[in-house]
């Protein structure tokens, strides 16, 4: 088992290396019971995440041999993570935290912000244990260096602190974190800065992971009214924040109120910087997905108006893509295939086509995007996908009986055929064998591609995979589920009883 060192402040006057085990576990954030949705309009289910510190270093210090050191030290660990180069940059923030030891000891706002740097590398390179216990060292740190527990210095460690519980799937333990970090935002910057709209999103995502729906929408109330208290209606700042109250509704399944919260942000648009404007052209996808898939209970409202509203909002996104095809023909090509994306996803398979070939043909007459080719149809593209509950359940009856691990997985292997579906899936990897085999696979088949194409023609895209995450959770299981784990139990129990029985008798 590979190991990553871990610094930890285990008293005030030292800084110890330890090892921990760099685990495997998966990151199980996929949201429940929702639809088919398109993954472009999905944000980032890790919010709050903490970001590196920049170390400020006095001449004085700069002037000294080991604060020279440091900063060239700092200067390339910063260069590292900005590249992407995660290794090498979680070596030299173990670097930075021994110089920075060595500079100014073991009480020190500096040593708590190195300690923050090196967590924050250990996360992105998946080892949360490790992460885990720098965030909470530097934590400790700032708490003895400000003599606070509300100094803001906390704030990036205790939402690192959390991510990295999120990571590991420990969303209770998130919680309260997240609500602290919001806490000392209140109190050091006022209750209604923007700083902690980030960690308000991730708390209320750590509520919606357990359940808690009604407490993680009332957050995101709350957040929304804090950023419209904050921007006119004709700035950029709203539009991000109808933009992420969209997503939101759309990540829960609220196809409805996505719908209103993008037909909003269309007209905020519209008004404020035209109608043709390009920052219409996204929303205007978003807007096409959720709105053939609302609540047709509506008032008012029929599949057949809604699929219309829904091709209104594609069409017009790419008949602003035109008007400035000169100026930025790549805009065209992508909106083109965007449209094909919907299309496939509504049935309409030869419009589908029909769009794809022509943004193969807009490509083909811009020499200057010539490469956009590969990266829009070089290999099969996900669409949208119907979200596999990450829990399991009665289809699962071939496991055997009482045997119920914490955790497994099941990884498929499938192609896709020349309109984006995937053809011969086929299990290669689970664990428990047999468990959500058969799920997961109806589930895969279900998926919507943007097929591959060679040469302006859809072919067979061959050798994706896919791999599902699951856990036992009570919480989340139906009463049928439920019952169906109880019946088992007690025909487990029945069975050693009589086993036992047997045994006495034996002579």
């Amino acid at each position: 088992m590979a190991t990553e060192g871990c610094y930890f402040v285990n008293t005030v006057t030292d800084v110890i290396a330890m090892s921990y085990p760099n685990p495997i576990t998966p990151f199980l954030s996929r949201l429940l019971g929702i639809a088919f949705i398109a993954l472009g309009t999905i944000s980032s289910a890790v919010a709050g995440r903490a970001v590196p510190e920049i170390i400020a270093l006095s001449e004085a210090v700069k002037a000294q041999p080991t604060g020279e050191a440091l900063a060239k030290e700092q200067d390339n660990f910063r260069a590292l993570f900005t590249n992407g180069e995660f290794e090498p940059a979680l070596e030299s923030a173990k670097q930075v935290v021994a110089l920075a030891s060595e500079v100014w000891g073991t009480q020190s706002e500096q040593l708590g912000q190195a300690l923050t740097n090196l967590a924050i590398a250990q996360t992105e390179v998946s080892n949360f244990v490790a992460a885990q216990q720098n965030f909470q060292a530097a934590i400790r740190v700032h708490e003895l260096a400000d003599r606070s527990l509300v100094s803001p210095s906390l704030i990036n460690p205790l939402r690192g602190l959390a991510s990295t519980r999120v990571a590991l799937s420990d969303f209770e333990e998130a919680i309260p974190l997240y609500e602290r970090a919001i806490h000392v935002s209140h109190v050091t910057a006022g209750p209604s800065n923007l700083n902690q709209v980030e960690d308000m999103d991730a708390l209320s995502r750590a509520h919606f992971f357990i359940g808690e729906a009604k407490e993680a929408n009332t957050i995101q109330e709350k957040m929304y009214r804090l950023q419209q208290r904050n921007f006119s209606t004709n700035s950029d700042g709203y539009l991000t924040a109808l933009e992420r109250r969209a997503n939101w509704f759309t990540e829960i399944g609220d196809f409805t109120q996505a719908t209103y919260t993008l037909r909003r942000l269309e007209r905020v648009i519209a008004q404020t910087y035209g109608r043709d404007d390009i920052r219409l052209i996204e929303p205007l996808i978003r807007l096409s997905f959720v709105t053939s898939k609302q609540d047709t209970g509506t008032a008012g409202l029929t599949p057949e108006i809604a699929a219309k509203e829904a091709r209104r909002a594609v069409n017009r996104a790419v008949r602003i893509a035109r008007v400035h095809e000169q100026t930025d023909p790549s805009l065209l090509a992508r909106t083109l295939a965007s449209r094909g994306d919907f299309l496939l996803t509504t049935n309409a398979v030869r419009t589908a086509a029909n769009s794809y070939r022509e943004s193969f043909e807009t490509i083909n007459a811009h020499e200057q995007i010539a490469d956009l080719a590969d990266e829009l149809y070089a290999k099969p593209k996900i669409v949208a996908r119907e979200p596999i509950r990450p829990v399991y359940h009665q289809s699962a009856g071939n496991l055997p009986t009482g045997s119920y691990p914490n955790q497994g997985f099941v990884e498929v292997m499938f192609d896709t055929n020349s309109v984006g579906r995937p053809i011969r899936v086929r299990v290669t990897d689970s664990n428990p064998a047999g468990l959500m085999d058969s799920d997961v696979m109806r589930r895969v088949r279900r998926f919507v591609y943007r097929p591959q194409y060679v040469n302006g023609k859809a072919v067979v895209g061959q050798g994706l995979t896919y791999r599902h995450d699951f856990r036992y959770d009570d919480r989340r299981l139906t009463q049928s589920e439920k019952a169906f784990i109880e019946r088992n139990r007690k025909a487990r129990e029945k069975r050693q009883a009589e086993a036992a029985q047997a045994t006495e008798a034996t002579p």
